[in-house]
């Protein structure tokens, strides 16, 4: 099969994510221009991840888990390995430091920002296998909601709990990219889509998914 062409706009997408994400590191400490940026800023990531398994028609379930392993976990492990090194080098080779990072890396609650990864990893991954799953498209869409909606109204009970919730919240942003691509909608209503948020997010306390914070969920 011949290989597709890539889609600048959508690169330009993740290269403007990717400046919107040092700068929310940048404006943590509160305020309006923290509160858009992190409404969004990861977000978008999932979204362009939807839009890419739609262009590129990605439906085989094992070549999906080969690649992105390959692609995603691998350089997650290798990252918190060397993460956990400098944790340990600034606060100490204690037992405790030592299992529970090791334990927070294999579990996949990521240490700093490499959560992401496995976040990423579980979520494509397992949007792809409910595609399989449920061929009808509304069925499909009705059971990415779910996930979405379950970790918005209940609490994670635990770590491992609490990385299923954020993979959870990723499916429904993926599933959205997903279908938008597929209708082209996203041409048409993308700046009917900004103004309303430039109104409401104002409205809404602070977002992060990192942290499963959603803020207000009405205003969402």
């Amino acid at each position: 099969m011949a290989k597709k062409e890539r889609l600048e706009y959508l690169d330009l997408v993740k290269g403007f994510s990717i400046i919107l994400i040092v700068l929310g590191h940048i404006y943590r400490r509160g305020g309006l221009v923290s509160k858009y940026i992190y409404s969004f800023h990861v977000p978008i990531f999932f979204i362009v991840t939807g839009m890419l398994l739609k262009y590129k028609n990605e439906n085989n379930i094992k070549k999906v888990i080969i690649n992105r392993f390959k692609g995603i976990m691998i350089p997650y492990f290798i990252f918190d390995f060397f993460n956990i090194i400098v944790y340990l080098c600034l606060n100490g080779f204690t037992y405790q430091n030592i299992c529970w990072n090791i334990i927070y890396t294999i579990i996949l609650f990521g240490r700093g920002a490499t959560w992401f990864l496995p976040c990423l990893f579980i979520a494509e991954v397992s949007f792809i296998i409910i595609r399989n799953v449920f061929k009808n498209d509304k069925v499909h869409i009705m059971c990415c909601l779910v996930c979405f909606f379950i970790p918005i109204f209940i609490t994670a009970p635990n770590a491992i709990i609490f990385v299923l919730f954020r993979s959870m919240i990723a499916i429904g942003f993926i599933c959205f990219g997903y279908y938008i691509f597929e209708k082209q909608y996203y041409k048409n209503y993308i700046f009917i889509i900004l103004i309303i948020l430039f109104i409401v997010l104002p409205k809404n306390s602070d977002a992060e998914l990192y942290a499963l914070k959603f803020g207000n969920v009405f205003y969402i």
